[in-house]
């Protein structure tokens, strides 16, 4: 277990070598990149809260953490996408809570193809938006999911 949270990290460079790592708390940073992370197949915690997580992409290298099960992505940029914990469900299906709330049988449905490329457009646009346009992407995605239920 290895707890640096608020302790001003940018990144997770030199991680690589805890291969036996378990649990990571390091929320309350700047990190952005989970690069370092991939391959740490015994990692079974991430909470990265308050973070600058911004993408899907990022998100999903951590499908490389096989035993990762409790993800914590609250308040980092990521978390302000439309259908978010469904998106997360989407790219990372092996996790079983994300911010502390387990995975409900509404965030574990399908996405409808047009669906998932709007929220995939939505999440690129929200690395480089503040709030009014999230919420602009979040209403097009929500349009475009009425339109297929």
């Amino acid at each position: 277990m290895l707890w640096v949270s608020r302790c001003g990290l940018s990144d997770l460079d030199g991680i690589g070598v805890l291969g036996q790592l378990e649990e990571l708390y390091a929320s309350f940073n700047d990190i952005s990149d989970m690069g370092a992370l991939v391959g740490h197949d015994r990692l079974q915690i991430l909470d990265l809260e308050g973070n600058g997580v911004s993408s899907l992409v990022d998100c999903r290298q951590l499908a490389t953490c096989v035993t990762l099960s409790d993800l914590t992505l609250e308040a980092c940029p990521i978390a302000g996408i439309p259908l978010y914990r469904r998106s997360i469900y989407k790219v990372l299906p092996r996790i079983e809570c994300l911010d502390g709330v387990n995975f409900s049988d509404d965030d574990k449905e399908p996405l409808d193809p047009a669906v998932w490329k709007s929220v995939q457009a939505a999440a690129s646009r929200l690395e480089i938006e503040s709030g009014s346009g999230a919420q602009s992407a979040e209403a097009e995605c929500s349009q475009r999911l009425d339109q297929h239920k």
